[in-house]
């Protein structure tokens, strides 16, 4: 799902509920072509000096998808095969870690922030996109740009097309529910952008969300509900269509930072307003070498 346009002057404006909907991450609606990364300005420094978009690996430190992928290979259970490309495959180390919208990421999972800068990045319409649960079985499948299915064999015989995985850890009795998009191929990522103007409409568009919802519907949720968790919403394929359901739907974090309270809500529009456009737009990916 690209970003949700900004409707014209003709047409109405688009309610709470459908601007929530169209934020929405499902069990049969993962597939996204557009991305953001929350980081450093350093890191936007590297960018402009020609480094890489993807830099992270597992390091000394791994971070849990990593962690998954080691436990697939050390079992050699179901998976391994697909684990061993992400591991040891050309083009396919190295990683960066993305949702579809920037306020479900901007506070982090952890006790820090990513960085105050937002990449967005728009996949190539070839990348073929991976879901992976460890819990599930299989634990992997893979999907087009359209959504429709493509064989496990098709994706051994040729990685190069393998774009993101949507890296999915939802259960009960977990610290902290999560999900992810792990950006793996720097060839399939058709364009990213720093700085841009689309970048900061983007981040205004859900500001305004943000506000809007604190003033209004979860204004004074009781503390009851606040405590509702939000991962069931990314399991069940047919949730209650309630604003809060839809804002669950949203998240990557099943965390207090963004449950609806008043305070939350303030922390969220707090952190997107220090969003740093840093410096001059720059633009790169394989859209625009293959233009050069």
């Amino acid at each position: 799902m690209a970003d949700v346009e900004v409707p014209s002057e003709a047409g109405p404006a688009p309610t709470l509920e459908q601007r929530l909907d169209a934020l929405a991450v499902t069990a049969d609606d993962f597939v996204r072509p557009d991305l953001y990364t929350w980081t450093t300005p350093a890191q936007i420094e590297a960018l402009r000096a020609g480094g890489p978009l993807l830099v992270a690996d597992a390091g000394e430190d791994p971070s849990p998808f990593n962690r998954v992928l080691l436990a697939m290979l050390a079992s050699r259970g179901p998976g391994h095969e697909v684990a061993a490309l992400l591991e040891h495959g050309p083009g396919l180390t190295k990683r960066r870690y993305a949702w579809p919208n920037p306020f479900a990421t901007v506070l982090g999972k952890g006790p820090r922030t990513y960085g105050e800068a937002l990449v967005r990045v728009e996949l190539s319409p070839d990348a073929v996109i991976a879901r992976l649960e460890p819990e599930a079985s299989p634990p992997w499948s893979f999907f087009d740009a359209q959504g429709r299915s493509v064989s496990t064999p098709d994706v051994l015989d040729d990685p190069s097309r393998l774009g993101v995985v949507y890296h999915l850890q939802a259960r009960a009795g977990q610290s902290i529910p999560f999900r992810e998009f792990v950006l793996c191929n720097e060839a399939m990522i058709a364009r990213w952008s720093v700085g841009t103007p689309a970048i900061a409409e983007r981040i205004a568009r859900e500001r305004a969300l943000v506000a809007e919802l604190a003033a209004g519907p979860f204004a004074a949720l009781p503390d009851s509900t606040l405590a509702w968790a939000a991962w069931p919403q990314w399991v069940d394929p047919d949730p209650a269509p309630t604003l809060l359901s839809r804002w669950h739907r949203a998240l990557a974090f099943d965390n207090v930072r963004y449950r609806p309270s008043a305070r939350a809500l303030d922390r969220l529009d707090e952190a997107l307003a220090d969003y740093d456009p840093t410096g001059p737009a720059i633009v790169g990916g394989t859209e625009l070498q293959a233009s050069q």
